[in-house]
């Protein structure tokens, strides 16, 4: 098997495994109440807290942008939220940048700029537009939810005398499933990255432009790890700009984005979300590069 290949499946899989704990908490936190979150499916839907979201974000790991997204399709969280924690996550940037003390002033100025804009972008967003944004799940009628009581995935919620089994079991089965999916799939785009090339990437970077930002932000919505590794090096090689950088971060979601677009049913939301995302990060790294950031 070609060298590539191996590496790419590596990746794929320490990453997927990392995250299953954090996938196994999350649906073990949403079975426990779903049955009371069936009830309403207005219950939270506008009461997130951006500021704890962009937070939770600057924690160098990706875990939490998934946690946010598992949390946001069940209408825990609001829009506003699950924006900032996409925009203040950096995913592998600070161990990378952690690699190179001569750097580490830059850690303090990412983290900085990108929780600014997470903080920004996530209230304006829930008090100009959350009323407005489609809904991560689709309607129900209201008297059949009531009489007919669905929990996550469609299941039905047990009684109390088999609940026990359902708090570990629906979750153990939704974490593998969920599991599997974002293995195969970062499989196949680290493949593509691999392939490609560091050097054709740089190139499609606009390396000296102006819009280099808007191209880093293009780069960072790829839904793997990959990306955030290949920004951050290129930043500290001096071929990514401070704001092109800040750009292809904030765009950048792990598997967040990726556990998004398979779990939300409501795929207009799922890309006024994406749209929202980009141009919070390219306009944060254009804003940066005109001033010279």
């Amino acid at each position: 098997m070609p060298e590539e290949i191996v590496h790419a499946l590596t990746h794929a899989l320490t990453d997927s495994l990392k995250l299953l704990p954090f996938l196994f908490l999350v649906y073990f936190f949403i079975e426990l109440t779903e049955e009371k979150l069936s009830a309403s499916h207005k219950l939270l839907r506008g009461n997130g807290a951006p500021a704890l979201g962009a937070l939770l974000g600057c924690i160098p790991q990706c875990g939490f942008s998934v946690m946010i997204t598992s949390l946001y399709v069940r209408r825990l969280v609001s829009v506003g939220t699950v924006l900032a924690v996409f925009l203040s996550t950096s995913d592998e940037a600070i161990p990378i940048i952690l690699a190179h003390p001569d750097r580490w002033a830059d850690i303090v100025k990412l983290l900085a700029v990108k929780l600014i804009v997470a903080l920004i972008a996530g209230y304006a967003v829930d008090l100009f537009l959350g009323a407005k944004l489609p809904q991560p799940c689709c309607k129900k009628d209201e008297k059949e939810e009531q009489a007919h009581v669905k929990g996550c995935c469609s299941h039905e919620i047990a009684h109390q005398s088999q609940r026990w089994k359902e708090l570990l079991l629906h979750p153990f089965l939704h974490t593998l499933k969920i599991g599997s999916f974002l293995f195969v799939t970062m499989a196949l785009l680290n493949i593509a990255l691999e392939y490609i090339g560091e050097e054709k990437i740089a190139s499609f970077l606009l390396a000296g432009s102006a819009i280099q930002p808007l191209a880093a932000a293009v780069v960072g919505l790829i839904p793997t790890c990959l990306p955030s590794v290949l920004l951050t090096e290129l930043y500290l090689a001096g071929q990514l700009s401070f704001g092109a950088v800040v750009a292809g971060l904030s765009a950048g979601t792990g598997m967040g984005l990726l556990l998004l677009l398979r779990e939300n049913r409501n795929k207009v939301g799922t890309w006024m979300l994406m749209i929202l995302l980009y141009v919070s990060a390219a306009l944060a790294g254009c804003l940066l590069q005109w001033m010279g950031v």
